[in-house]
């Protein structure tokens, strides 16, 4: 039996040889530096405070993720789709609301600040 595989495993290297690396032989392709111009990044959201995939800070402010899978609305799925996908499709485009961050109810409604209480009161003997 292993003479079987030593005999495969010659035929396979020797044709691997003649056609060059292909998808199927990418670990060997690696180990031996023929793969593509890519620069090797881990592959998790890629945000980074800069460009430089070896900066190791951290901010605590908005950044931008440079992100090679496409995570926006128009990325091509494909023919197929899941039925989460179809269920739940992403948001339509939008304009600002009229009130956004804006405070309704202070400019809206009539709040009077100065309350008078009546003579017999508690509350009016402390404001003397």
């Amino acid at each position: 039996m292993p003479q079987q595989e030593d005999t495969f495993a010659k035929k396979e290297l020797a044709m691997l040889s003649e056609t060059g690396p292909t998808e199927a032989s990418a670990p060997a392709a690696i180990e031996h530096g023929l793969e593509g111009s890519r620069e090797e990044t881990p592959l998790y959201d890629l945000i980074f405070e800069k460009e430089d995939p070896t900066f190791t800070g951290a901010s605590k402010i908005h950044r931008d993720t440079q992100n090679p899978t496409m995570l926006s609305k128009s990325r091509n799925w494909g023919g197929l789709l899941t039925t989460s996908m179809l269920a739940h499709g992403p948001p339509d485009d939008f304009t600002k609301p009229q009130f956004a961050r804006k405070p309704i109810v202070r400019d809206t409604f009539y709040r009077k600040t100065n309350i008078f209480f009546p003579d017999n009161c508690a509350a009016s003997a402390a404001d003397d």
